[in-house]
Formats: structure tokens, sequence, C-alpha cells
């Protein structure tokens, strides 16, 4: 069995650093998609329950509003779900690499206690 030896560990360090400062660019552009999302989202939605109320011929109540405006903006709720999706599993994957980090660097410690 051979050993570890710190200057393998410092280069999976610097593998695991690089990994973390693309997961931070890739929570950047996804935090802007999800953010862009929802306000196209909200603004569609909102225009879509206006609309409903002044298009009816009767009064309609605030609650069949709100479901046309539902329906129509579906698909618009549906990608603003994605993004958030995506941009939550990429917090996960950050807060993994960087306790990958910590593990690492706490090996490395160890190496250097022991050498």
């Amino acid at each position: 069995m051979s050993e570890i030896t710190q200057a393998q560990i410092e280069k999976w360090i610097l593998e695991e650093a690089r990994k973390l400062e693309q997961c931070v660019q890739e929570i950047a552009t996804l935090a802007k998609k999800a953010a862009n999302d929802d306000s196209e989202f909200k603004i569609a939605h909102a225009k879509a329950r206006l609309k409903a109320k002044a298009d009816s011929l009767t009064k309609m109540s605030d609650a069949s509003a709100e479901d046309y405006a539902i329906v129509e903006t579906a698909d618009l709720r549906r990608q603003y779900n994605m993004s958030t999706a995506l941009l939550d599993s990429a917090k996960k994957s950050f807060l993994a690499a960087q306790a990958r980090l910590d593990a690492l660097r706490t090996l490395n410690a160890s190496v250097r206690a022991n050498s």
C-alpha cells in the first residue's frame, strides 16, 4: 500500500479549488437566470390577471382572474421552477465541493504532522 504524499494532497486541493471556482461562476449565472425568470413570470401573471378582469363581460371574481392567470402563465412558472431547481442543485454541488476541500485540508494537516 502506497502512502499519500503531501504533494498529492496539495494537487487534489488545487483541483478542488478550481471546481469550487467553477461552482461559484455557475451559481452566479443560474441566479441571474432564476431572477429573470421570476420577474418574467410575475409580470406576465399580473398582466394576465388584469387582462382577465378587463376583458370579462361580467364582473369577474378575484379567484377566477387568478385561475385564468395561472393557466396563462403556466409555461413561465414551469421555466422559473426549473431555473430555481438548477440553482439549488448548483448550490448543493458547491457545498459538497467545499466539504471535500475541507477534508483534504484536514488530511493535509495530518500528513504534515506525521512527516
